[in-house]
């Protein structure tokens, strides 16, 4: 297989990668790039020019969906921690009347 050498997009350090690879990922930056190719040509007439590079689009959309998720889990736990609370304060409050009323009737 030939190897086409590119500057990463990034960090303009070289990445190497094989005819026929999908992504390459830089080892500088540690980005991962997909690779698109311009056309179908041979190997042997292939040059770094036919081949572009693009970010790689799936692992930032899987870090906002984690970090939206955690969002939506701590506001959660706040509003069933909030609830929680009222209610104890609640059933704290009839205890309290209780023991009054059973003092009163005495």
């Amino acid at each position: 297989m030939k190897i086409i050498e590119k500057k990463c997009p990034n960090c303009n350090a070289n990445l190497d990668f094989k005819v026929g690879e999908r992504d390459v990922e830089c080892k500088s930056c540690r980005r991962k790039f997909a690779i698109e190719y311009d056309h179908e040509m041979a190997e042997d007439h292939l040059r770094p020019s036919d081949f572009d590079l693009r970010p790689m689009k799936a692992a930032h959309t899987f870090i906002f969906i984690i970090a939206a998720l955690i969002i939506v889990m701590t506001i959660f736990i706040f509003v069933i921690t909030a609830i929680n609370t009222i209610n104890m304060q609640r059933r704290a409050n009839k205890i309290f009347e209780n023991s009054f009323e059973m003092i009163d009737n005495d």
